[in-house]
């Protein structure tokens, strides 16, 4: 991690200007994701300011599925929109692996209307989301931004 990462060590305060500085060197977001952080997202203390302030500023946070422990959905409020990830599409980086992932996803997608899948941008795993999307549409699967899922209202 580097010296701006978000920790549970680090409090409240710290972590909130950590974000504050991370924010402030990008543009055009729609929110915030974790990454590498099961212990962050499973420790209410620490998350819940971060939760916090990404929602004061109108952003969503997205947890990235990789953690059972997380927290993240405690939070959700109408003021803080909260998605989760149904799926990690590259723990196996291997094209098959990847390949099935892709078609659980697609699976998820079909029973409840939407789901969600995170994964690094590995090159097989770019390559393999590429063709996916290249068929998706003759598949009925139609792939939006994830703030398309963010609903409107109490939730």
């Amino acid at each position: 991690p580097g010296p701006q990462t978000l920790t549970v060590d680090a409090g409240a305060n710290e972590n909130i200007d950590r974000l504050r500085w991370v924010l402030g060197r990008a543009t055009t977001y729609v929110g915030v994701m974790n990454y590498m952080g099961a212990r962050f997202t499973g420790d209410d203390r620490a998350l819940a300011p971060v939760v916090g302030e990404v929602a004061g500023r109108g952003l969503l946070y997205l947890d990235d599925g990789s953690s059972a422990r997380s927290r993240a959905r405690a939070f959700v409020a109408p003021d803080a929109p909260i998605l989760q990830a149904d799926l990690v599409l590259d723990a196996d980086t291997t094209p098959a692996a990847i390949d099935a992932r892709l078609d659980q996803l697609a699976a998820i997608a079909s029973e409840r209307g939407a789901a969600i899948a995170t994964g690094t941008a590995f090159p097989t795993t770019v390559e393999r989301v590429a063709a996916f999307a290249r068929r998706a549409r003759d598949k009925g699967i139609v792939l939006v931004p994830v703030s398309n899922l963010v609903r409107s209202g109490p939730q």
